[in-house]
């Protein structure tokens, strides 16, 4: 089978939804068929990637030129259009995007799914507003298009069907996470590599506002071990990781509070996890959230808000909750875990096992078996 991903962002983009394309399309390889990326020429930050064309991991990459940005994630880049031809499947990514609506205009023959990305998020008045003509005016038309529509959880799939998407077009097939992190990780070394000698609560992510790591950084100040590191792995705008510097320094945090690039290094990251006595994702909104699957892989107890793929992926008793900007509430949840051992261990490995069902070769199985329901 040929498939076509189109996806405004790929590697070497750092990002969850970009490691899904990544490793979904591994195993589809695996499995004996062809695949390609069909994705812009820039990152998150704007930053352009150099190379229109590569294969990564024997996947088939062209990057195309972006004409104009609407917002940091809505660019508009029509050269893909040309390259649709010879894909029996093009798998479309991010509802509500121009690539999306471009490319069901200009399809043929082939049989089209959609994953709609991250259309719940709470937006900005004026994009809100946008979002809201969207809906109104061309979300049934996109819906008509598509042959199938994936959603994450029956949470998203009961949303989509309130827009109007037919149900029997919805497939429910989570994210995964790559087998690799439930071998053993090597929490000493990056202990070692990073001056880590005490307890540590990890966050691993791109820093941006909408990811709340400002919620983690007021709860260290509020933790009754004062000598628990935090640590950020991921990259973010200049001026507003100078920002988080700020607020740790005002906090009285800066000692505790550790900045770490963002990284493809699956080592590093396991290494990372295995380290920690916590993981904390404080998103205002998460659709889905691999990197929880990946902490829980290491049996780590992982302390989230309450919404959408959280919800789902810790459901009996993987983790718990808070709500956003809970600085005080989430320095009480760490503290649990921090000063009670059985209950992080006993956390962590209901986790675990609960990872074990979301590896990525279980969730291709589902997608190719999708496409295999839509080609007939």
């Amino acid at each position: 089978m040929k498939i076509g991903h189109v996806s405004p962002f790929f590697y070497p983009v750092i990002g969850g939804w970009e490691e899904a394309i990544r490793n979904k399309s591994v195993e589809c390889i695996r499995q004996g068929h062809e695949v390609s990326v069909l994705t812009c020429n820039e990152g998150h930050d704007r930053r352009r990637i150099e190379k229109s064309e590569e294969s990564v991991e024997g996947i088939r990459v062209k990057r195309f030129p972006v004409w104009f940005h609407v917002s940091n994630f809505y660019r508009v880049w029509p050269g893909f259009l040309k390259h649709l031809e010879g894909f029996e499947v093009l798998h479309l990514h991010n509802f509500r995007h121009f690539h999306v609506d471009a490319a069901l205009a200009r399809k043929r023959k082939q049989k089209t799914v959609l994953r709609a990305g991250s259309p719940f998020h709470p937006k900005s008045l004026g994009l809100g507003l946008a979002r809201q003509a969207y809906d109104v005016l061309l979300a049934k038309r996109v819906f008509a298009q598509v042959d199938a529509l994936l959603a994450y959880h029956e949470t998203e799939k009961k949303r989509f069907v309130a827009l109007g998407c037919p149900e029997e077009k919805i497939r429910v097939v989570p994210f995964g996470v790559d087998a690799w992190f439930l071998g053993k990780g090597d929490g000493e070394k990056f202990r070692d590599e990073n001056g880590l000698r005490e307890k540590i609560v990890l966050n691993v992510g791109r820093l941006h506002y909408y990811k709340q790591p400002e919620t983690l950084i007021r709860a260290a100040a509020e933790l009754k071990d004062r000598e628990t590191s935090v640590v950020f792995i991921g990259g973010g705008e200049t001026n507003y990781v100078q920002g988080l510097r700020k607020l740790a320094k005002r906090l009285g945090v800066q000692e505790q509070v550790r900045f770490l690039p963002g990284t493809h290094d699956k080592e590093l990251l396991r290494n990372a996890y295995a380290a920690c006595n916590a993981f904390v994702l404080p998103s205002v909104y998460e659709p889905f959230g691999i990197v929880l699957l990946e902490a829980m892989a290491q049996g780590k107890p992982v302390v989230s808000t309450p919404y959408d793929g959280p919800m789902h992926l810790l459901a009996g008793g993987c983790g718990t909750f808070f709500e956003p900007g809970d600085h005080q509430t989430l320095a009480r949840k760490l503290d649990a875990f921090l000063g009670d051992a059985g209950l992080a261990r006993k956390t962590g490995n209901h986790g675990r096992e609960k990872a074990k069902d979301y590896t990525w070769d279980l969730v291709a199985k589902k997608v190719m078996q999708v496409y295999g329901e839509v080609l007939g």
